[in-house]
């Protein structure tokens, strides 16, 4: 059995313009597809139930699932498709709310269709830049699922995950606090207070402290970085104030906590 590629890869793309009773399956496929209807109508079998579909909406496959579908007789529909696999394909899936029950994505905009043409259009071309330029078109089009169909839970643990991953990454910006995460994140600042006491019981701000604290413990133990620089370093614009809520946290100040590194290491 094939390996499964760990990064979002996209194995196909095309056009479908039926023009007699062609069906799919019923059968399984092995990888994501995803059918944006073009014009005409469609019906899609899925878990038992039968979808009908007309121009504008779309559905997803899901791979090992037991699938069937086919144009309308007196209507039949043209259609999009991009063919996807990876672990990463999974992960992303998983966050939209499109599932083996609920496989229908309805009309909302013709962006949606403009996506699909272009990564179509650039799709089986030879050159790097092109394939790359059709692997980002993959990415913009499940982004817009993503936005568009998010599974609600998966949604908000995720928006969460990118606020930590956002103050890790900026602890070295002085002005990082909860009014910065509320203007970066367009949230409010009491509903970032609740998400924080809910999911690590402490506030934002005392939860970034800590992390520069922590940040400044480990840079002490390097004898080439000064107190000063340590202080800008963990996102500290004074030196003075920063050795002063280093004691109060820790019982020492910076320079006697390097020492007691130091000793420690020595012994």
């Amino acid at each position: 059995m094939k390996e499964e590629p760990l990064f979002l890869t996209l194995y196909d793309a095309g056009t479908m313009d039926y023009q007699g009773p062609f069906q799919w399956g019923p059968g399984i496929r092995d990888l994501y597809i995803i059918h944006y209807v073009v014009s005409g109508c469609g019906y899609f079998e899925c878990a038992g139930k039968t979808f009908y579909l007309a121009a504008g909406q779309s559905f997803l496959i899901i791979p090992g699932v037991l699938i069937r579908y086919y144009p309308d007789r007196e209507d039949p529909w043209k259609y999009i498709w991009v063919n996807f696999s990876g672990t990463e394909a999974r992960q992303l899936m998983e966050n939209c709310s499109l599932s083996e029950k609920n496989p229908i994505a309805e009309q909302t905009s013709d962006r949606l269709e403009q996506l699909f043409q272009q990564t179509v259009c650039q799709f089986g071309t030879s050159t790097a830049a092109e394939l790359c330029r059709s692997s980002g078109n993959l990415r913009l089009l499940l982004s817009w699922y993503l936005e568009t169909y998010p599974a609600v839970e998966s949604s908000r643990q995720d928006n969460f995950i990118r606020l930590l991953e956002f103050i890790e990454n900026n602890l070295q910006q002085p002005e990082l606090n909860i009014n910065l995460l509320a203007a970066r994140f367009h949230l409010n600042r009491v509903s970032i207070y609740r998400w924080f006491k809910r999911e690590l019981g402490t506030g934002p701000n005392q939860y970034i402290l800590e992390l520069r604290l922590q940040k400044a413990r480990g840079l002490l133990a390097r004898e080439d970085l000064s107190v000063k620089s340590i202080a800008f370093s963990s996102g500290f614009s004074d030196p003075l104030y920063f050795s002063r809520v280093f004691r109060q946290h820790t019982g020492v100040s910076p320079t006697e906590y390097r020492s007691m590194l130091r000793r420690k290491n020595q012994s």
